[in-house]
Order: structure tokens, then C-alpha cells, then sequence
């Protein structure tokens, strides 16, 4: 008797188990980010434009979008939880680590076991397309029939191909507008330098961009990139670009020379 109603609680236990993993979320893995911060802030849901239920969060309305499209781990995904819905503090509102916008926000009912997340979208979205992490599904619902989602950030992309064979990093300083300033770079996460013929990007993303008020503009952009040789050297490549471009926009480029000769950009 003691035997067979071991194996039947070990047969509920693997159930549950298995049904939590196809629930779209690992249930163990990242517990901890769902916790409640200090002294949680309630949120009440309220109706918006007479259809949709909706929460305000920092001046902004969100609306039911979307549920998770597989697994994803909740410490991987929250960037913070900021309060919980009405007095039910196990129905709690998270921040997305993936999402700099916070276009999104995910309600997460921690009280049960199969409860699925859900993924609300801001209200003043609507009939964009944005930016939206991969792990996000949308339900289709009529009041996003016209808007879009796409998952990777925009960007302006500089496609360089590396026609050196001591090159370790190239990065690119620049200016927009006469007036914006910034850089960004490349490099091997190994360390190992770049393969004569290989092609590289260095891009100006979309949430700089964004940052700047230029996510969907063109702008004039002045370009002038550096770069290290395999000695640890420093150098100024001759040349750079200069043109009007636009987020999504790609520019080929090719770096040559070496650490005797100096490098040119063309």
C-alpha cells in the first residue's frame, strides 16, 4: 500500500512539473525577481475608451496585448516589479529588462501554479510599430489590429570589411546633426583579432536613437572611426564618412592598411 501511493505522488509531481514548463514560463528559475519591492505601489484597472481594461503606470495607459510565445526565465526578463493590482498583492506588474521604452508591462498572478503571464502594451502605441521583445506573442486582439511589432532595435549600420589582418577593434566616433555626439564599437568577445575578409558591423541603435528624438527622422551624420591593432596600438583610420541617413540603414564600408602604413576607411 505504502509503495503504490509513493508512486502515484511521485506520477502528481512530475504532472505538475511538466504542465508548468508548458505553461510558457520556467515555474523554479527566477522566482526571486517576482518578488514585491519595499512598500509596493497598487494599481487600479479602469476602463479605456470604453472597451479594454487598462492600468496607468508613469502617465501612461496599458491594454491587454499579448502572452509569452515559449520558456523564458522570470530573472531574465524582469527588469523590476513595480506594484501589484488593487489589494491583491499576489497580482503584481513587472518592468521588462528587454524593454528600454517600457512599452510593456507583464502581469504576473504569483498565487497559483498554471497561472499564465500576460504582456500589456502602452495605450499610446497604437497604430506603431515598436520594438517589442521576442518572448512576446500578441492574442490579436481588435484594438491592435493596426499595430506592429518588430524584434529587432532599428539601426544605423555601418558594414565594414576588414581587408587588414592585425585589426583587434574598430570603433566609430560620431556627430549628428552638427550638434549630437556619441560612439559606439566592435570587438571579438575572445580578444582574437579580426580575419583578413571577415565583415563586421557597428551600429547606432535604436534606443539612442530613440533617446534623441531621432528614431524615425534622418539626420546628417559625420563619422570618424578608430581603431587598435593586434599590438595594442591606437589609431585614426584616414578618411571617415559623412551623409544623411535614416534608422534601419545599412553603409558599406571597407578598412585597409596596417600598423606600419597606417589604415584608410572607404
Amino acid at each position: 500500500m505504502t509503495s503504490k501511493i509513493k508512486r502515484s505522488y511521485i506520477s502528481i509531481m512530475v504532472s505538475i512539473v511538466c504542465l508548468s514548463l508548458l505553461a510558457g514560463c520556467s515555474f523554479f528559475d527566477g522566482r526571486k525577481a517576482l518578488e514585491l519591492p519595499p512598500n509596493p505601489k497598487s494599481f487600479e484597472k479602469k476602463t479605456y475608451s470604453d472597451s479594454m481594461a487598462c492600468i496607468e503606470y508613469c502617465g501612461r495607459n496599458y491594454m491587454p496585448f499579448g502572452i509569452p510565445s515559449g520558456r523564458f526565465n522570470y530573472g531574465d526578463v524582469i527588469r523590476d516589479c513595480i506594484g501589484y493590482v488593487g489589494d491583491d498583492k499576489n497580482d503584481r506588474i513587472y518592468t521588462l529588462a528587454q524593454d528600454p521604452y517600457d512599452n510593456y508591462l507583464m502581469l504576473k498572478y504569483v498565487g497559483g501554479i498554471m497561472e499564465q503571464p500576460q504582456f500589456w502594451r502602452a495605450c499610446d502605441t497604437d497604430k506603431q510599430d515598436i520594438f517589442t521583445p521576442e518572448y512576446i506573442e500578441s492574442l490579436d486582439y481588435e484594438e491592435w489590429a493596426d499595430s506592429g511589432c518588430h524584434n529587432e532595435m532599428k539601426a544605423v549600420t555601418f558594414d565594414i570589411s576588414i581587408e587588414s589582418d592585425d585589426v583587434f577593434s574598430v570603433g566609430a566616433e560620431y556627430r549628428i546633426n552638427s550638434e549630437i555626439t556619441g560612439s559606439c564599437g566592435c570587438k571579438n568577445a575572445d580578444g582574437s583579432v579580426f580575419k583578413k575578409g571577415e565583415m563586421i558591423s557597428v551600429e547606432i541603435d535604436e534606443f539612442f536613437l530613440n533617446y534623441k528624438g531621432l528614431e524615425n527622422e534622418s539626420f546628417d551624420i559625420e563619422v570618424v572611426f578608430r581603431l587598435e591593432s593586434d599590438g595594442g596600438t591606437s589609431y585614426t583610420a584616414d578618411g571617415f564618412y559623412k551623409g544623411n541617413v535614416k534608422p534601419g540603414d545599412r553603409i558599406s564600408l571597407s578598412l585597409r592598411g596596417n600598423s606600419s602604413d597606417g589604415y584608410k576607411i572607404s
